[in-house]
């Protein structure tokens, strides 16, 4: 556009404003580059997150020629009349979707993008928990009421799968726009009706690392049950200065943690890191890396049958530290990687008779 044509289209967009103005249209025209954009204080975009009306562009796409000045003033008028008569409705000026972008797969990654920006979460929480719930609907069609109650009703009824699938399909068919009602189908699950285990005695625990003959899975076995450590943390974490121990940025934030009991240390030789070696292979995109390292020690322990499983040792670890030693819920809670809430509502509903007992006899009878 030459600088006399920029000229004339300009004039011309300024006698179209004090028409409009003179008309008393809330609406203005705007010169963009080449196209002609309308612009007035409009309600928020759905998906904008914004609660009052603000001032808005509208691109129509429309060019700055002589065809398009007709045309920019004529929508500018029927946008104006929609304003006074407060008929304003974002869908007449949002374009049609593509068949694509109704897909269940297009919309997952929108609503991924989105949980990400409001939630803290990482890649492999994703991985692990939200990505297996959503992957179970048909991926290249959109979602009904239909596809996402089938996909719920895939998990067994009255189990903790069946709550979580409920929870993030409720959420994810909300995002979508999909009118379903899953309360139904949420089932009895409750923490407190399941039968807890019987948690490992620290004299139980030093029996049974010795039926494991690797030295490195041996060091594994005794960062577990000293340090708490969820297994695959075993190959992401240093120690630190004296019984310290830096555990990376895994399934929860870096934290520092402390050894419970601490003779442990030194009795197994930990500091002297013998981090053995596993192959990793992810088969599929989004695979949870840390999961493959759980299940290689799952394996290992299985081996020499080891009287409980890997996750015990991180029980007892808990209930070391919240019952026998005392330390504050929150203290424990930062040392174990969650949350003051998760402590309380997993670890200590543990508790056995026997460690009750064992409690009261060293606080309230002074007997060790």
């Amino acid at each position: 556009m030459s600088e006399i044509e920029l000229t004339a289209v300009t004039r011309a967009v300024d006698a179209i404003n004090q028409r409009l103005k003179a008309a008393i249209f809330p609406v203005r025209v705007v010169l963009r580059g080449k196209k002609l954009v309308l612009r007035a204080t409009l309600p928020p975009k759905p998906d904008s997150g914004k609660a009052k009306p603000y001032q808005q562009d509208i691109y129509t796409g429309t060019s700055a020629s002589k065809d398009g000045l007709k045309e920019i003033e004529n929508e500018a008028k029927a946008l104006g009349v929609l304003l006074v008569r407060k008929e304003f409705d974002w869908t007449r000026y949002t374009p049609a979707p593509s068949p694509e972008q109704t897909h269940t797969r297009y919309l997952i990654e929108r609503f991924k993008a989105e949980y990400f920006r409001t939630n803290k979460i990482t890649e492999a929480t994703w991985a692990n928990s939200w990505k297996s719930t959503l992957d179970k609907l048909p991926q290249d069609e959109p979602p009904t009421a239909t596809t996402v109650l089938t996909a719920a009703l895939l998990t067994n009824n009255n189990t903790r799968s069946r709550q979580l699938a409920v929870q993030r399909l409720r959420k994810f068919a909300d995002f979508a726009g999909v009118e379903v009602d899953l309360t139904p189908y949420r089932g009895n699950y409750n923490r407190k009706n399941v039968k807890p285990r019987k948690l490992p005695e620290e004299s139980l625990i030093i029996q049974e690392r010795e039926k494991l003959i690797d030295p490195s899975w041996q060091w594994v076995f005794g960062m577990m049950a000293t340090y708490g450590l969820r297994p695959h943390e075993c190959w992401f974490c240093e120690f630190l200065e004296g019984f310290e121990l830096r555990v990376k940025d895994c399934k929860s934030a870096e934290r520092i943690t402390y050894p419970l009991p601490p003779d442990w240390v030194d009795l197994w030789d930990l500091r002297n890191m013998q981090v053995p070696y596993v192959k990793i292979t992810l088969k599929k995109e989004g695979e949870d890396e840390f999961r493959l390292y759980g299940q290689a020690v799952a394996r290992r322990f299985r081996r020499p049958e080891i009287a409980f499983k890997p996750y015990d040792l991180r029980h007892a670890y808990a209930i070391r530290g919240s019952v026998i030693n005392r330390l504050p819920v929150s203290t424990m809670a930062a040392f174990m990687g969650h949350s003051p809430t998760v402590h309380l509502q997993t670890y200590n509903r543990w508790l056995t008779h026997a460690t009750n007992a064992q409690v009261y006899k060293k606080l309230v009878l002074g007997i060790d």
